[in-house]
């Protein structure tokens, strides 16, 4: 967020006179979203694919049976 605060189209807007929390709210918090979102994207992909191991380990049918045999039957939506 700090990184975003500092960028120039920031800069920009504030020199333009909008209020700093509409700076925030409406363009800054959208951007230093971005990386979050990514990180969190990945450490769900992490979660299946170590349910998917453990399970087959295991032989647990739970989730992650079901998101190996869904992508064998190419059913994306389940997946």
């Amino acid at each position: 967020m700090l990184e975003v605060l500092n960028s120039e189209y920031i800069k920009l807007l504030r020199g333009k006179g909008m209020p700093r929390h509409v700076v925030i709210w409406k363009h800054a918090s959208k951007n230093a979203a971005v990386p979050v979102f990514t990180l969190f994207a990945l450490n769900f992909a992490n979660l299946v694919a170590g349910a998917v191991i453990t399970e087959t380990m295991f032989t647990w049918p739970e989730i992650g049976s079901l998101v190996v045999d869904s992508t064998q039957a190419r059913d994306y939506a389940v997946v």
